[in-house]
């Protein structure tokens, strides 16, 4: 349990200190729970698209769309415990208008992500997977769709619409990051209706237009 862990143990395990190197504390922890089940504890944050010369994060060079997620299961005794997970979302959603960071986009990315890692290893039905909604909880099916749909999503600019071009259902790179797939939860590139631009999203942040 998290409360039963010593927070500073975390950062001394050099695959979480990489993306977690300041002090964590209680309060940076949310809970995760599926139908009001307790499942453990997460933290999440951007990552910037490049480090300097020196090793530290170029704040200049902005957020990548990369999340960094560091899971405590309910059941954790120790740092070795903890999860670490790296998903993507469109980097125009990372941040509002204001400049601040869009807090609830960048948790629910993180929540689903763990969510299906840790449903994969213990579910008894396949093709229901939990899916996070952001503020909601989860719902009973991950939304699937197929090449030809057209679909719509959330952009810093407002809501954009496109055609589905690739479904994927492996692992794949797309402009130079892994992101995760599998066909129970694939991975769907869309066309933009007006422009040429190609967009990579979960079935989660989609929805039929």
């Amino acid at each position: 349990m998290i409360d039963d862990l010593d927070l500073d143990e975390l950062r001394r395990v050099r695959r979480i200190s990489y993306y977690f190197g300041y002090p964590l504390h209680r309060d940076d922890f949310h809970e995760l729970k599926v139908r009001e089940r307790l499942q453990g504890h997460y933290t999440a944050k951007p990552l910037y698209g490049r480090l300097t010369s020196s090793g530290h994060v170029d704040r200049s060079a902005g957020y990548n769309g990369d999340v960094a997620a560091l899971y405590i299961p309910r059941e954790a005794g120790c740092a070795d415990d903890a999860s670490l997970f790296v998903t993507h979302i469109n980097p125009a959603d990372v941040a509002l208008p204001s400049g601040q960071r869009n807090w609830p986009v960048i948790r629910a990315a993180a929540e689903h992500e763990i969510l299906v890692a840790i449903t994969d290893q213990d579910a008894r039905e396949p093709d229901r997977r939990p899916q996070i909604i952001p503020g909601r909880g989860v719902s009973e099916m991950t939304k699937k769709f197929k090449v030809g749909d057209h679909v719509s999503w959330n952009s810093e600019a407002g809501r954009v619409s496109g055609k589905i071009v690739k479904v994927h259902t492996r692992d794949f790179d797309y402009k130079g990051h892994t992101h995760h797939a599998s066909k129970e939860n694939p991975q769907y590139e869309i066309k933009s209706d007006k422009t040429d631009h190609v967009a990579a999203h979960k079935g989660s942040a989609l929805s039929h237009a």
